[in-house]
């Protein structure tokens, strides 16, 4: 961004580690019927940062869900079957599914989706005419 360009405040985060040699996680790991795990309610963060981007006034419970994964991820990686791991918190769970999918796959199949969002993220959702 050019000197000058911004009128806002704006913020970059960036995670920095080293993984271990005897982890082999990635997309190309997946294959056909592996199931997609998500570790808390969708939307929280999202319908936050748009709460307070866009002035909406909406008060109550709406939090965003960031969070350290490390305690997680240290727990999952004794874990077998455990193939990849993204953070849905930029693009959400969506753009996390499309990443993962491999490159031959055009279709990803969600027959009987359990992925809930709480309540204050789905009225601001509803809101804006979107589906929770």
């Amino acid at each position: 961004m050019q000197r000058g360009a911004a009128d806002k405040l704006f913020i970059n985060t960036a995670g920095m580690g080293a993984i271990p040699a005897d982890i082999h996680w990635g997309a190309q790991t997946l294959s056909i019927g592996d199931v997609l795990l998500v570790s808390g309610t969708l939307g929280d963060h999202g319908a936050t940062i748009l709460n307070l981007r866009e002035q909406l006034g909406l008060d109550g419970e709406l939090a965003s869900d960031c969070a350290v994964l490390t305690p997680l991820i240290q727990t999952l990686r004794h874990i077998d079957g455990v193939k990849a791991l993204r953070d849905a918190t930029r693009g959400g769970v969506n753009a996390v599914a499309h990443d993962l999918r491999r490159p031959a796959v055009t279709v990803l199949n969600c027959p009987n989706p359990h992925c809930r969002s709480n309540l204050p993220c789905a009225a601001s959702a509803s809101c804006w005419g979107w589906m929770p």
